[in-house]
């Protein structure tokens, strides 16, 4: 026994020797990563019972509640009851292993599911026996892989041993073993030819390779543990590690020494709980112990374990904490533990590639750093680290402390700034500190009891600003302290202690901001600037002239013109300084034989971690440490290769600060960022990974999955699209990492792809065989030797492949040579038989020939007879062409003609109307007015008879225009109505109303219906006998969804004989029915119903004529009702009244006539209306334009009164003349004519005639007219006086007298304050003679000169009394100056007059 101990020490002794320098480096926990991937990840579910790596590299992980999950290190793929794909027995599964046939077997108490890993198929093994089916039905709870291929499975309480032959076939399934009642053999283990198991009280083994049943042997009594729930064993090398819910056993075989471990609560270093889960071995021969309180690492050195569970991480550290204490199982790959949890899911341990000590401020602990963000780091020759710190001052730590002293601005340091951001030391043992925002001082380190900051203050003389110091250096050759500040650079001399500006008067810019410094040892001081790189010749300091180089552009391209940034200058133990860029990485230097230096700079592309650099140190092997703000990177100056480091391998934070790196005596290296200090030990070698296997995880074609066998994939030139997702199976991947992959056949070009990008998509690929090639750089530029194949054959359609063209040419070959042979023999026979019938046809054409030269000279004579005939008809259509024109012209002379004489019958009619009404006026003798009023119905018969000559000419040449006004069509039928009824009542015929028509307007022609009503009530009135009916219908009517307006008019006459009823409507027709007189005692002229027709017609209506059932007949027609709206109503106008009663009503108001002017070529009409006019007004005479116009410059006339139509010059052009002379273009003219087009109207008011009056003309009209005109004006002029706004007068904007009013206006107004200003002055002002001043101003507004001026005054006068009623501010004098009066009662006078009130009346009482 005591042989026994003594080897036992030993080997306890050789084993700590083993991880002495392991143990030295700090925790074993630090050195880990830990990830957690849980269901946010992808995995299926967080209780993980068991963890495979198969043969190709997937992790199989086995869950409790969602079945097995395959993971790639980016994606899971789920496996269980659910799964469309592939359903398993359970989804609580308890353990997994890999066949030596990639087949993945699954335990569960629902028995064993076995997967395919290449199909991702459950398979069913073949068995001759059909044992394996009732043994996969069996609740199963353990399985092991041993290493003679064979499968273990504990089912109940039975172990069953599965053998296989070479396929993988089942050869047998043998029952070894069978355990007690109420227990299970719950763990096996490998040792060995045996397999170890928990049997009874202890541990048993039986023979791996039995094939039979065999009861479990006696090991040793050492393994005899009574009363002990064991759950684990595990061998490592010659001792058997055993894991129980009472803690961990540990058995030397050797010895079969057993040694028990416990939870001890006093003891930190003791397991953290007795219930053992899983152990597992490190890579580095290191046992892990999982418990239900996380993980256990045992310390052979110290025969006590570390503890790693939920609270091992303090303060911001957080990466080294499992998520869930409760560990299921452990899986040990490589440099990875996988950590099953109960409710945690998958943890990660992942070994860091770099060994760092981490310092940051912990509020808690004073020792702590006094704030995070490092701005400065400097290790004194006695070992003490001195860090700047923003906004926490300065902190010491002695040699091997871990915690830091405070120096700040308060006692007893006194610092000026506690942002502390640059440090150097001279000879004399002073540790010089710069700050931003307190300029520079220093510290005694000799004396680490005295802490007082000894400031430098600013010179009072010359003009120095150094308070913000971004980095400070010592000169030894000139025993100065160097300080590179915001605004400048200085030189402070510590023998002189004063401060000089070495380049001052130089102009430079660009200096400012300076934070890279380094003196190399040709004492050259190399300062990096906010714009470029410095070098200055020390030697040169206090020479006349300062020897300096400087660098403005980017150091590796002076081409580019670009500038930048210098944050960092070092040089290394060969001489090369090395250069940092914010922007553009880093640069090496080299000399150059003539003395100057090339660049070359090291990028992102060349692997570097960020551009941003912000320092860079020399460690004892040579590498180059460089940190940026988004990580650190170690570079290898031997081969230009990098290696990125972030918070992931431990690091505090990936941003770093200006000058805040120091390599320590020691050879570690401190460096400072945004979250405090860290301590990097750079002596872990990152060995590059050699191979990592690569797997195709996803292949869909046309959005399909679809598998593979053999590294091939079939696929058929239909298939439009393949996608291929693939991984490199590296579970602890860099983020630099990318992939390359090429489709050999297709492109032979490598493409480049980052790890978030695993995918390659095809479309149409041709058929033909191809091969998809994958490799893996882990690093990102390097990629491993292993590379990936899939083979892909693309098949063709089946019309596309070579041996069904082979099949179709020898087809076709075959058809040709019977077509070809077929052929020439027809071609033969048809040689034969063609050469018959071209004799035969030789002897017909010969015949032929003679017959067609018969024919053609009897075709020459007809050709000959047809040509003279053509010469005759031509000349015959020229003739009847001519005839055509002269007809058409002499029927367009005919109707100028008919048109000119109806003009020339208006004026006559008008001298028969006009005295004939009047003389009914006049005379009382009935006998005589019995004759007069015969005249005057003849009369107007035959102005009947012109108007319809008239219309007819209008409809003949297209000028016949419909105009639809808004109207009341029944008040017109019943006014047109009235003159009927007399004559109907003296023959007595009845006319009969029967109107159903809607009370509003509707939209017609007025003057157009008028002329229809009246000859179709003329005509039934005509031909209805006496005791007669005429009865006229007008009534709303639908008809195809439009509404109509019927109108019917309805005679008991003797109608219509059938041939006529058609014709009536023609153009002088007239029909034979003569049996009855007309309504004048004349004949029709058969225009009347055509005109109604083309009336109707262009009203886009219809009308026809039918005979009644009794007797008479009846025109009816149909005409669009179309309601009259708002927005058509004519606007409302000022009513001008006819006047009413005895002509004297229009004597003008004056006593003095006025004069009118009467143009007319006719002297008899002349003279009627000289005789109409001369009671009322003084009239003047002119035969035509030329004589009005003598006699207008000669007379002063108030009204023309003209014809239209007159020799020399028409009434068109005087009124023309009128308008554009300004002397008389005030002047009214009243237009007569016999001319009923609409076109000579609107030519007549656009030129500026007022009044339009149509032969034959009534007398009382015609004075009405002019009186209304004259009254109209007068009414205008009186608005006027009261308003002096030129609009009231209602004169035509463009006109001459408009503008004339216009400058009179703008005169006054410019005048009116000036009281001398007389009429003398105005009348000159508007430039014309007195006269034609006072004519043109009485005429257009009724006001001499004098009285416009005094009115406009007068109204101004008004609106500033009306303003000043409330305020008071003038009175009636101030306003009576104001407007341009002298005297304040003569314009009181003239106010009373004008408005019939007073001035102050008006203005107390607001009379307006």
């Amino acid at each position: 026994m005591k042989r026994h101990s003594l080897l036992f020490a030993l080997f306890i002794f050789l084993s700590s020797l083993s991880i002495q320098a392991e143990g030295t480096a700090g925790k074993w926990s630090e050195r880990y990563n830990v990830t957690a991937i849980t269901m946010d990840e992808g995995l299926p579910h967080n209780f993980v019972d068991d963890i495979l790596k198969d043969s190709q590299g997937f992790l199989w992980i086995a869950t409790r509640g969602e079945g097995i999950a395959r993971y790639d290190g980016y994606e899971f793929t789920a496996f269980n009851m659910g799964s469309t794909h592939t359903k398993l027995r359970s989804n609580f599964i308890n353990k997994l292993c890999e066949d030596n046939f990639k087949r993945i077997w699954a335990v569960s108490e629902m028995g064993i599911d076995i997967l395919d890993i290449q199909t991702m198929q459950t398979v069913q093994v073949a068995d001759t026996k059909d044992k394996l089916i009732s043994l996969c039905n069996r609740p199963s709870h353990l399985i092991l892989h041993s290493k003679a291929g064979n499968i273990w499975v504990c089912s109940e309480n039975n172990l069953f041993k599965i053998t296989f032959d070479k396929q993988g076939n089942i050869r047998q399934i043998i029952k070894i073993c069978e355990v007690p009642a109420g227990e299970s053999v719950r763990t096996i283990c490998e040792v060995e030819d045996y397999l170890w198991i928990n049997y009874k009280d202890g541990i048993y083994r039986i023979k791996e390779s039995a094939m039979e049943v065999q009861e479990p042997t006696f090991i040793s009594s050492a393994l005899q543990l009574p009363g002990v729930s064991i759950q684990v064993i595990c061998r490592k090398e010659n001792e058997i590690w055993i894991g129980s819910a009472q803690g961990l056993f540990r058995y030397n075989m050797d010895t079969e020494l057993m040694k028990h471990y416990m939870y001890d609560p006093n003891d930190n270093n003791s397991l953290s709980q007795n219930f053992i889960t899983d152990i597992a071995e490190t890579g580095e021969h290191t046992m892990l112990v999982a418990t239900l309180k996380g993980i256990n690492l045992y310390n052979a050195l110290t025969d006590n374990f570390e503890r790693i569970n939920k609270d091992t991480g303090e303060g911001e550290i957080v990466q080294n904490t499992l998520n869930c204490d409760f560990v299921n199982c452990l899986l040990t790959d490589g440099d990875i533990i996988w950590v099953g949890t109960e409710v945690g899911g998958l943890n990660k341990m992942s070994r860091r590639m770099l060994l760092v000590q981490n310092y940051y401020h912990i509020p808690t602990i004073p020792g702590s750093l006094s704030q995070n963000p490092v701005n400065a780091i400097y290790e004194d020759p006695s070992g003490v680290l001195w860090v700047g710190t923003v906004e926490g001052g300065l902190n010491r730590r002695a040699p091997g402390s871990n915690t830091f002293e405070h120096y700040t601005t308060d006692a007893p340091a006194h610092l000026s700034h506690n942002t502390v951001s640059c440090f150097t030391s001279d000879n004399d043992g002073r540790l010089w500190i710069g700050t931003w925002g307190g300029g520079i001082g220093w510290i005694d380190m000799k004396n680490p009891q005295n802490k007082q900051f000894h400031h430098i203050e600013i010179p009072e003389y010359g003009d120095f600003s150094w308070g913000w110091a971004g980095s400070i250096c010592y000169d030894h050759l000139n025993n100065a302290i160097w300080v590179g500040t915001s605004t400048n650079i200085y030189v402070y001399d510590l023998k002189t202690q004063t401060l000089t500006e070495p380049f001052k008067g130089m102009n430079l810019g660009g200096i400012e901001g300076c934070t890279g410094y380094y003196i190399d040892k040709d004492n050259h001081l190399w300062l990096g600037l906010t714009e470029g790189l410095c070098r200055i010749d020390l030697s040169s300091l206090k020479a006349p002239r300062l020897i300096y180089q400087l660098w403005r552009i980017k150091l590796d391209e002076p081409e580019s013109k670009l500038k930048e940034r210098v944050t960092y200058i070092t040089q290394s133990k060969d001489g090369t300084l090395w250069i940092g860029s914010n922007g553009y990485g880093f640069y090496k230097s080299s000399p150059t034989e003539n003395g100057e230096y090339t660049f070359r700079s090291f990028t992102t592309e060349d692997g570097l971690i960020n551009n941003s650099v912000r320092c860079i140190s020399e460690d004892k092997e040579g590498y180059l440490w460089i940190t940026t703000t988004n990580g650190l990177s170690r570079f290898n100056p031997n081969n230009n290769s990098f290696f990125n480091y972030t918070r992931k391998d431990g690091l505090l934070s990936n941003q770093f600060y200006w000058n805040a790196i120091c390599r320590a005596a020691n050879g570690d290296l401190y460096v400072g960022s945004t979250k405090g200090l860290s301590v990097v030990k750079p002596v872990i070698d990152t060995n590059p990974k050699e191979a990592v296997p690569l797997a195709f995880t996803h292949v869909r074609v046309a959005n399909e999955e679809r598998l593979y066998t053999n590294g091939t994939l079939q696929l058929h030139e239909r298939d439009k699209s393949l996608y291929i997702e693939f991984a490199a199976l590296d579970y602890d991947a860099s983020t630099f990492a990318n992939y390359y992959y090429r489709l050999k056949g297709f492109d032979d070009k490598w493409i480049k792809v980052p790890a978030n990008r695993r995918q390659a998509a095809y479309t149409n690929l041709r058929p033909g065989n191809y091969t998809f090639e994958l490799r893996y750089a882990p690093d990102g530029k390097q990629w491993l030797e292993e590379m990936a194949e899939l083979h892909i054959a693309v098949s063709p359609y089946f019309y596309k492949t070579i041996w069904f063209i082979l099949s179709i040419l020898v087809l076709l070959s075959f058809l040709i040579y019977k077509v070809l042979s077929w052929r020439l023999r027809s071609l033969k026979e048809q040689q034969e038989m063609l050469h018959i019938k071209v004799e035969e046809r030789t002897r017909e054409l010969e015949e032929q020939k003679k017959l067609l030269s018969t024919q053609a000279s009897e075709l020459y004579r007809q050709n000959q007879l047809l040509k003279q005939q053509n010469e005759k008809i031509t000349k015959q259509k020229g003739q009847l062409i001519q005839m055509s024109k002269k007809v058409q012209e002499l029927t367009v002379d005919k109707l100028a003609f008919f048109t000119n004489i109806t003009h020339e019958f208006r004026t006559p009619l008008t001298l028969i109307v006009g005295p004939i009404e009047r003389a009914l006026k006049l005379s009382y003798n009935p006998q005589v007015i019995e004759q007069l009023h015969f005249v005057e119905r003849n009369s107007k018969y035959l102005l009947s008879l012109v108007n319809q000559l008239m219309d007819f000419r209008k409809v003949e040449s297209g000028k016949m225009e419909i105009v639809r006004n808004p109207g009341n069509f029944t008040k017109l039928l019943n006014e047109l109505l009235v003159p009927f009824d007399a004559y109907a009542s003296e023959r007595g015929i009845t006319i009969e109303r029967r109107f159903r028509l809607p009370s509003c307007e509707i939209m017609y022609d007025e003057d157009a219906m008028h002329k229809v009503i009246v000859n179709l009530i003329g005509n039934a009135l005509k031909f209805t006998p006496k005791g007669g009916q005429i009865t006229i219908y007008a009534t709303p009517f639908r008809q195809e969804e439009q509404e109509k307006l019927f109108i019917c008019i309805r005679d008991t006459g003797p109608g219509l004989p059938e041939e006529e009823i058609d014709k009536v409507f023609n153009r002088f027709y007239q029909s034979q029915n003569k049996t009855h007189s007309s309504i004048n005692g004349q004949s029709g002229t058969g225009i009347g119903l055509y005109l109604c027709k083309r009336i109707v017609q262009l009203h886009g209506g219809s009308i026809c004529a039918k005979n009644n059932q009794s007797k008479g007949c009846s025109f009816r027609i149909l005409l669009p009702l179309q309601y009259a709206d708002a927005d058509s109503l004519p606007a409302p106008t000022e009513q001008i009244k006819e006047p009413v009663g005895s002509p004297l009503a229009l004597q003008p108001a004056t006593n003095e006539k006025l004069t009118i002017l009467v143009v007319e070529d006719n002297k008899d009409m002349r003279d009627y209306i000289r005789s109409i006019l001369a009671e009322y007004y003084n009239v003047l005479e002119a035969s035509q334009g030329e004589e009005a116009l003598t006699v207008l410059q000669s007379q002063n006339v108030d009204f023309i009164v003209s014809d239209l139509m007159m020799p020399v010059m028409d009434g068109m052009e005087l009124s023309r003349r009128v308008k554009s002379n300004f002397a008389i273009s005030h002047i009214p003219f009243l237009m007569l004519t016999a001319k009923t087009s609409n076109e000579s109207r609107i030519e007549s008011f656009r030129i500026g005639v007022d009044e339009y009056l149509l032969k034959p003309f009534d007398d009382t009209l015609l004075l009405a007219r002019i009186s209304n005109i004259l009254e109209n004006r007068k009414r205008f002029q009186q608005k006027f006086s009261y308003s002096m706004d030129v609009d009231a007068l209602n004169i035509e904007k463009e006109s001459s007298d408009k503008k004339f009013l216009d400058k009179a206006m703008q005169i006054v107004k410019e005048n009116y304050k000036n009281s001398y200003y007389e009429i003398s002055d105005f009348i000159e002002a508007m430039g014309v003679s007195k006269s034609l001043m006072n004519k043109k101003m009485q005429n257009l507004t009724g006001q001499s000169a004098g009285q416009f001026m005094r009115n406009y005054r007068l109204n101004l006068a008004r609106e500033l009394i009306i303003r000043n009623r409330l305020t008071h501010n003038m009175n009636i004098s101030e306003i009576a100056y104001e407007v341009g009066f002298n005297d304040p009662k003569y314009f009181t006078r003239c106010f009373t007059k004008h408005f019939g009130t007073t001035p102050s009346s008006m203005m107390e009482n607001g009379t307006d």
